[in-house]
């Protein structure tokens, strides 16, 4: 589905799941499958989201102006942050695809960096 032309108009009924080719991009299975998707992933991260803040407020002891702060800070860092991965993604061209080397190689990034907190975290008590 393309930007724009995959609404839904509410006032109208009228949903458009081509574009000007007139080639059928998604079918209404299609959208149904993709939303039941992103709605239990949804579920998955508000829960997450919705005990992080019970956390924050209620046994980690900031008020909630402190708390909504760090997810606002979050969000602002994620809306400037994903634009430009998504800009470096789609321009990647490497044998093992657009997205793999990101996905690999930030894995193992972000793993060494918890193993060598976790070890300095050993052996500083």
């Amino acid at each position: 589905m393309r930007i724009g032309t995959g609404i839904e108009f509410a006032h109208t009924g009228v949903t458009s799941t081509t574009f000007k080719g007139g080639d059928d991009l998604l079918s209404q299975r299609q959208q149904f499958d993709y939303a039941v998707g992103d709605m239990g992933i949804n579920l998955y991260f508000m829960s997450a989201m919705t005990y992080l803040l019970f956390f924050y407020t209620d046994v980690y002891g900031l008020s909630a102006e402190i708390a909504a702060g760090v997810f606002l800070v979050a969000r602002i860092v994620d809306a400037i942050t994903d634009p430009i991965m998504g800009f470096l993604a789609d321009r990647t061209r490497t044998r093992w695809g657009k997205f793999r080397p990101y996905v690999l190689f930030g894995r193992s990034h972000w793993l060494s960096l918890r193993w060598r907190h976790s070890l300095c975290r050993i052996l500083t008590r």
